[in-house]
């Protein structure tokens, strides 16, 4: 018995006398929960194409709808049996959150709250869709997920005990119990997908049907409707799959060979006559056997490995090369196979697809053969992330050594050109599909690749036993674990940054005068330059906050001199990635000749920016600092005098006064020479204070906090949007046109003008969706500041 299960063994008294889920699985959970949730939304918008109707008329459709059509036929028995499971995946998650009460009372109102909640995105989605092209609203999708959600229930009612025992298992530190998780994961999910698409049938004759259309085999390795090199590719990935959850169990040491074989390959039978029902899938003996032979590779190889630790020891960091080479190799070869290139003019729609709306092939395709891409490009790269973090960690071991190992020295330089270069892999590996015939490749498969990366990557750190096996910490190893993940984070936030600008700029809907920002530089390298001057932007405070808590205390004048630093790298880079045009209609053309024009568009748009930057500054280390850091006296008194009495009348003399451009000035009421203008910087103050609050939604669960900080959050759009008509016009006269501001601001073009109602509601859609990402911008900032216990609800 190896030394690890026997520490299992000392700490089983105490893990089962443990109730409670750790807080960190619980975040876990409510991640896992919010991705659910904004996959069933998102999916359920593609293509995010719009169309003109107004608020009023599709109001009056959406209550003209059937409300009666709840029957099941043929025709589309797959997507209903798709909506009945689409919400089932969100509630039993929410759900989980509470796996540890009993049925109850206080149970019961938690699932009916979830369930209305649900309840009341479905019918949002529903009427969501009269407004998309390509889309059909039904009351019938709104029951079946209902039925659905009631189903989840019943579910988590009857695993409850289970399902807690398994989340207090995730949360033990011991790594067997996590690895067993992993395999009763695993099963669940291959389970599910064994089901899809729920075209159930119980059906004598419709099995019979199956069956004679050869989708029924009994002889193994022999299925006259599947191409030979098929079955050899289908074989080889489903042992691949039966290796890696017979590898979980056999981790987990509590299952001995003979009883994990008979669990196995009865799960794998379980699945194979389950499947019979499914009409769309094949039924396949050949999977019993691919599964048999899979359960036994693992046996032999990774029983004998755990034996002897020593087997692959000589050389571990060469090993782990040679593994990841072969890896991407393979990956290689199945996304290229077979070799046929395309032509150019091919090339150039493929390349111009490439950029398409994020998920749009996946909405087009069957649902089935949608999840079965969607989960191939995720699972395919879990391995690699895995491995990757193998290797790095085996660096680290070497590292420790340090005088003893010559890798030491280089060590952090190596772990990033590894990061690096797997990054590189796998765009290329998308790259390498588009001049090749029959292949799709978009830059959604990219992202989901990433994504597969990083879940291994958080695999492998969350089972790892470094905790375990490192030494004390040497000097200055807490600030390089600290510089590594602020790269991370940088790289996460590039990277989503990047997905929302190419999503923004996909839309039909995104107005002209956002899209010309993009016009300086090729699309791509204008998405890329924003999204990192959006993540620069996010950073900086954390930055800031953490130079404060180095000189133990919030300073005025440190404080004024980042806020005009981070104005000027604002300026700089803004001058640098946005079309000049762009920028006159903003600030006006220059006047002055003898100053070179690009100084003169700097000064403005430095007094243009800055307050913005100080109330962006200032609210986000106010939240990050408070209780870690000491004050300056009176520090509040002194910048807003600063704000009040110099810097809010010296940008209104240089932005309004003296460029006084008619792009921006017409669109205010008395051409800016009015209070009016004092209203925006109430609604930005507004919208920072309550994004940077956004913790009251789940402190003090048990006090009105939340319940009244959820309700001025639904009045500050209202309230927002008098703010804003207060501060401009009622209309303009031009283009020999007649518009309001808003119209001018929201409209996708100038030919084509939203009503005036549509625009009220466009701003409410884009004021709640400001302070989600601003929520999530701060929430950001506080998690890579890395402090506890210092943010103070004031």
């Amino acid at each position: 018995m190896d030394k690890e299960f026997a520490r299992s063994k000392c700490e089983k008294i105490p893990l089962e006398n443990e109730i409670s889920i750790s807080t960190h699985i619980k975040w876990r959970i409510k991640l896992v929960f919010l991705s659910f949730l904004a996959f069933v939304i998102y999916g359920s918008l593609v293509p995010l194409q719009f169309n003109g109707l107004s608020f009023s008329d599709a109001l009056q459709l959406f209550l003209l709808l059937d409300k009666s059509d709840l029957a099941l036929t043929s025709t589309n028995r797959s997507d209903w049996f798709t909506n009945f499971l689409l919400m089932m995946p969100p509630l039993y998650t929410a759900m989980l959150l509470k796996s540890e009460r009993p049925l109850g009372i206080n149970s019961l109102m938690y699932a009916i709250a979830t369930v209305c909640l649900l309840i009341t995105v479905s019918f949002l989605i529903e009427f969501s869709q009269l407004f998309i092209k390509q889309r059909i609203s039904s009351y019938r999708d709104v029951y079946t997920q209902s039925f659905g959600m009631i189903l989840a229930l019943v579910l988590f009612y009857a695993t409850r005990r289970k399902a807690h025992g398994l989340l207090v298992k995730l949360s033990s530190k011991s790594q067997l119990d996590k690895w067993e998780v992993y395999g009763i994961s695993l099963l669940g999910i291959l389970l599910i997908y064994n089901m899809m698409p729920f075209d159930l049938t119980l059906s004598f004759t419709e099995l019979f049907k199956k069956w004679a259309s050869g989708k029924i085999s009994l002889v193994p390795f022999y299925n006259k409707a599947v191409t030979p090199l098929n079955l050899i590719l289908n074989s080889i990935v489903d042992t691949v799959i039966w290796v890696i959850i017979s590898f979980c169990f056999i981790k987990s040491h509590k299952y001995s060979a003979p009883r994990l074989l008979s669990i196995l390959l009865g799960a794998a039978f379980f699945m194979e006559v389950a499947q019979l029902s499914v009409l769309s899938r094949y039924s396949d003996s050949t999977d019993i056997v691919t599964a048999l032979l899979g359960i036994l590779i693992a046996l032999k190889l990774f029983s004998a490995h755990e034996q002897k630790a020593n087997v692959f020891t000589t050389n571990r960091i060469l090993t782990h090369v040679v593994i990841i080479l072969l890896y991407y190799l393979t990956l290689l070869f199945f996304y290229t196979y077979p070799i046929e290139l395309t032509t150019k003019s091919a090339l150039s729609v493929k390349w111009d697809d490439f950029f398409t709306v994020p998920f749009l092939v996946y909405w087009q395709d069957a649902p089935f053969n949608a999840v079965t891409q969607l989960l191939r490009k995720i699972l395919l790269f879990i391995p690699f992330g895995i491995l990757t973090q193998s290797l790095i960690g085996e660096i680290d071991k070497k590292q420790h050594k340090a005088s003893i190992s010559p890798i030491a020295p280089k060590a952090k330089s190596l772990k990033l050109f590894i990061i690096s270069t797997v990054i590189l892999m796998i765009f290329s590996l998308e790259l390498m599909q588009l001049p090749i015939v029959g292949k799709v490749s978009s830059s959604s498969d990219l992202v989901l690749n990433i994504i597969g990366l990083i879940i291994g990557r958080m695999v492998f750190r969350f089972h790892s036993k470094s905790a375990e096996l490192k030494p004390k910490e040497q000097t200055g190893s807490k600030q390089v674990a600290q510089r590594k993940n602020w790269l991370i984070g940088y790289f996460i936030c590039t990277c989503s940054s990047f997905i929302f600008c190419l999503t923004t700029l996909s839309l039909e809907a995104t107005p002209y005068n956002i899209k010309e920002l993009f016009n300086q530089y090729p699309t791509i390298i204008s998405a890329f330059l924003v999204s990192t001057f959006i993540t620069t932007l996010i950073f900086y405070p954390v930055w800031f906050a953490k130079k404060c808590k180095a000189r133990t205390k919030l300073e005025f004048k440190y404080l004024v001199k980042n806020v005009v630093l981070l104005a000027l790298l604002v300026t700089i880079i803004s001058v640098i990635i946005f079309p000049n045009e762009a920028l006159h209609d903003i600030v006006g053309y220059p006047k002055f000749s003898p100053v070179p024009h690009w100084l003169e568009i700097s000064y403005r748009l430095f007094w243009l920016v800055i307050p913005f930057i100080f109330l962006y500054l200032y609210q986000s280390s106010k939240r990050l600092v408070s209780g870690v850091v000491d004050w300056e006296f009176n520090l509040n008194l002194k910048l807003s005098c600063l704000f009040l009495f110099l810097i809010l009348p010296y940008s209104f003399m240089v932005v309004v006064i003296q460029a006084g451009t008619d792009n921006l000035t017409e669109l205010l009421a008395n051409n800016g020479n009015s209070v009016g203008i004092i209203s925006i910087i109430i609604y930005v103050y507004l919208m920072l204070f309550l994004s940077s609050n956004y913790s009251r939604l789940y402190h003090r669960a048990l006090s009105l906090y939340p319940v009244a900080y959820a309700f001025i959050i639904v009045l500050s759009a209202p309230l927002s949007y008098w703010l804003i008509q207060f501060a401009l016009v009622d209309y303009i006269l031009k283009y020999d046109t007649l518009f309001t501001p808003l119209q001018f601001l929201f409209s996708p073009n100038r030919e084509s003008l939203y009503s005036v109602a549509r625009t009220k509601y466009i701003f409410y859609g884009m004021h709640y969706s400001a302070f989600v990402l601003f929520a999530v911008c701060f929430a950001t900032q506080r998690h890579y500041f890395g402090e506890k216990g210092q943010h103070i609800i004031d």
